[in-house]
């Protein structure tokens, strides 16, 4: 049995090792394309605004300019998004209460108008106080992405669960949904940027919050049942060596 668990840790491991590997050199990759297209974008809606001027007396052409306007602006929201991700992840540590780390986003989301009462919020955290070592915008960002994913996989309706569990030298996180879950063959690409299954959203939420995590020295570990829900589970160490 512990040969058998030896193994499957290894094997956990060795999967982390590919998954950072592949997401350094998509990182690396798309750092570069963001600033070949940073420039030329910028040049565009540059003189797309002086035509913009140029074209006052001439409605329907300043219209068809608007478009392109709109058009860089939004092309810009992604390559900054993207260039965002790239980025080296900084952390500024210090010791917080986890517990009330997760009351502060959970009081957060359920102050969002766009919030459905119809969701139902479980927690189950450590009587006492836990402190641990972390950045906390960061943390709370990282969470806060895995919360928001699994609210909308529930499509305004269902029981949303997070617990804290207290480990010998670590914390684990569990955040449970009643959703749609997530097929096997999404699965070990649900970290990768840019994917994602929804209409909506560009993809890097997910990919964010794991590298937070990373930086942490903490894992991510997804369990999914398609029509049943998913359980991330987010674990931390009690000390930073």
């Amino acid at each position: 049995i512990l040969l058998l668990k030896d193994l499957t840790d290894l094997q956990k491991l060795q999967i982390r090792a590919n998954r950072n590997d592949r997401l350094n050199q998509i990182g690396q990759i798309t750092n570069s394309i963001a600033h070949e297209i940073k420039n030329p974008l910028s040049s565009i809606r540059g003189f797309a605004s002086l035509l913009y001027k140029d074209l006052e007396h001439t409605k329907p052409l300043q219209d068809l300019v608007s478009y392109i306007l709109d058009a860089t602006k939004s092309l810009e929201r992604v390559t900054n998004n993207v260039l965002a991700y790239t980025r080296e992840v900084v952390i500024d540590i210090e010791s917080i209460d986890i517990s009330s780390l997760i009351k502060e986003i959970v009081k957060s989301i359920k102050i969002d108008e766009t919030f459905s009462e119809n969701v139902k919020i479980n927690l189950n955290l450590i009587d006492s106080s836990h402190f641990i070592p972390a950045d906390r915008d960061l943390l709370k960002s990282a969470i806060l992405n895995i919360i928001q994913n699994a609210y909308h996989a529930m499509d305004d309706r269902g029981y949303l669960s997070i617990s804290i569990i207290k480990n010998i030298s670590s914390i684990s996180i569990n955040i449970s949904d009643t959703g749609i879950g997530i097929e096997k063959k999404d699965l070990e690409n649900i970290f990768t940027p840019f994917f994602t299954t929804k209409q909506s959203g560009n993809g890097l939420g997910l990919p964010q919050a794991y590298k937070i995590i990373s930086a942490h020295l903490g894992t991510i570990d997804v369990r999914s049942i398609i029509n049943k829900g998913t359980t991330f589970t987010i674990t931390l160490p009690n000390e930073r060596k």
